[in-house]
């Protein structure tokens, strides 16, 4: 008989601070029509995004595997969007440097 492996917890729990891990792409755009359009793409594109955690859930994959998503709020936007666990990082609280 098979020993089963303990069920994984999720990395974060309600009210932690998370930002999108760094992905390291980059846009190139060529003979965007409008300057302004463009820079308004890159700005979004390259900011960080800093959020608090509202969420978590479990969904199962489909051979079965557990995956931890996140539902987080975000400060810029306030608006809340789902990601899998793996794609976050915890942000560093300012109280934490002291």
């Amino acid at each position: 008989m098979k020993n089963k492996r303990p069920k994984s917890q999720c990395r974060f729990s309600k009210g932690d601070r998370v930002k999108v891990k760094e992905s390291g792409r980059l846009i190139f755009v060529r003979d965007f029509p409008d300057q302004e359009l463009l820079d308004k793409v890159s700005a979004v594109h390259n900011t960080t995004r800093i959020g608090t955690v509202v969420d978590t859930s479990v969904k199962l994959s489909k051979v079965g595997a557990r995956q931890h998503y996140v539902t987080v709020l975000w400060d810029l936007c306030g608006v809340t969007s789902e990601h899998h666990q793996m794609r976050l990082m915890l942000y560093p609280s300012l109280e934490s440097h002291d």
